[in-house]
């Protein structure tokens, strides 16, 4: 219910259809849980990274689609941070350690190295990526806004067309 009150919300300006927002964020959380996270923090995660997909996109100019971001985004959370190069976003190991240490040292007794790990990788992302959360705040106009929202309004359109003949 969450993820899909929160893809309602979003899915307009980041291009995608509810359900292709819904499913981004669950493919997310499908890595998280594993990792001994419980549903409604993996969601939680999952909305905010997920989230930032759209930033990123813009960011980028549109050169990189938001399902293209979110892929970038949820490998991330299992240690492959070099597609985080691409947008702009680099993690060293040393960087990412006192990340962990930091998170340790801040009450996450109990939680696994994996997970310690995951809250970092998020934690610096959203450090680096800033500016452009800040300008994809304020931009509630403009090309790629009004491109994504019709990419929106034909994959609905699509989707409902494809419910319909099923």
């Amino acid at each position: 219910g969450t993820i899909n009150d929160w893809a309602d919300n979003l899915s307009v300006r980041l291009g995608m259809t509810n359900t292709q927002l819904a499913g981004a964020a669950s493919s997310f959380g499908d890595v998280l849980v594993p990792m001994g996270f419980t549903q409604e923090a993996a969601a939680n995660m999952s909305t905010e990274v997920i989230g930032l997909s759209g930033a990123l996109s813009e960011w980028s100019g549109g050169t990189k689609s938001v399902a293209d971001v979110s892929e970038i985004l949820t490998k991330a959370m299992t240690g492959e941070v070099e597609g985080l190069k691409s947008l702009g976003v680099v993690l060293s190991a040393a960087r990412n350690e006192t990340e962990m240490l930091a998170l340790s040292e801040a009450g996450m007794a109990g939680a696994t190295e994996q997970q310690t790990k995951a809250l970092a990788i998020q934690s610096l992302v959203m450090k680096d990526t800033e500016a452009a959360r800040t300008a994809f705040a304020n931009n509630n106009d403009g090309l790629v806004v009004a491109s994504n929202a019709l990419k929106s309004a034909l994959g609905t359109v699509k989707e409902e067309l494809l419910i319909g003949l099923t």
